[in-house]
């Protein structure tokens, strides 16, 4: 998943929500990536890929390019509309780190908020 709108101005926040699925007692792993990558409650985890991604479509959005980092939701209920596959996912509240972009990501037909964060700490399952 990428951006599709770069906002201008860097917010400062501290907590957003990760949609994963859920793997093990406290163990989860992103949507994408499979298992691989593995959360666990309390415990950083840092995107160690240090690349630019490029963002919007050049057509109806503006072309932009950014670092990449863990996609978080800044608002929970953004984050629940995305419970919608019974398979295992859930929303973890996360304490984040090293923000390196944050915009607007076309999910479905709606655009919400969304932070791309270089680590992230897990603290709290939500559903």
């Amino acid at each position: 998943m990428c951006l599709t709108i770069l906002q201008e101005t860097k917010l400062k926040l501290k907590t957003g929500y990760k949609v994963v699925r859920k793997i093990g007692h406290n163990t989860y792993c992103p949507l994408f990536f499979g298992e691989d990558i593995v959360f666990e409650l309390g415990k950083e985890i840092t995107d160690t890929e240090n690349y630019t991604i490029d963002g919007g479509d050049g057509l109806f959005f503006d072309a932009f390019s950014y670092k990449t980092g863990f996609h978080t939701y800044i608002d929970q209920k953004d984050a629940e509309r995305d419970l919608i596959a019974d398979d295992g996912r859930v929303v973890l509240k996360v304490m984040m780190k090293k923000i390196t972009a944050v915009g607007q990501q076309a999910v479905r037909g709606r655009f919400p908020d969304v932070a791309v964060c270089k680590s992230i700490i897990p603290i709290e399952e939500m559903s």
